[in-house]
């Protein structure tokens, strides 16, 4: 399986694992699973750093490579896609990613109510 995690799962995995619901934890440990992070995911989460809403480890990116995490870029097909999504969910971070799992054949590992109505792959955290 191919995961791609949205923002607040990558932080529930590292600060709270226990919000995460047993098959997600096991699905992002096994070593036969892809485990990929959007680009827009880490700029979205430091954007909310430097805001103050939230506080990053030094050496996040690192930190996430170094736990086997793979890093997605995101292309001009992604940006193109993400907006022609049905309006479901007005974020588009979000927005991004489900564009992202579409093009690419991944599993969207989310809580995110929004981002459960749309028809791709997904993973309920």
């Amino acid at each position: 399986m191919r995961l791609l995690l949205d923002s607040h799962v990558i932080l529930w995995f590292a600060a709270t694992p226990r919000r995460l619901r047993p098959e997600v934890l096991s699905a992002i440990a096994d070593p036969e699973n892809d485990v990929l992070i959007s680009s827009a995911s880490i700029w979205e989460l430091n954007l909310k750093a430097s805001k103050g809403k939230l506080s990053l480890p030094k050496k996040f990116c690192s930190s996430l490579r170094s736990q086997g995490f793979l890093p997605l870029p995101v292309s001009w097909e992604h940006a193109e896609a993400a907006s022609s999504l049905p309006k479901i969910h007005l974020d588009p971070f979000d927005r991004l990613i489900v564009a992202q799992a579409g093009l690419e054949n991944l599993v969207v590992v989310t809580g995110d109510a929004n981002v459960l109505k749309y028809p791709v792959s997904l993973l309920e955290a």
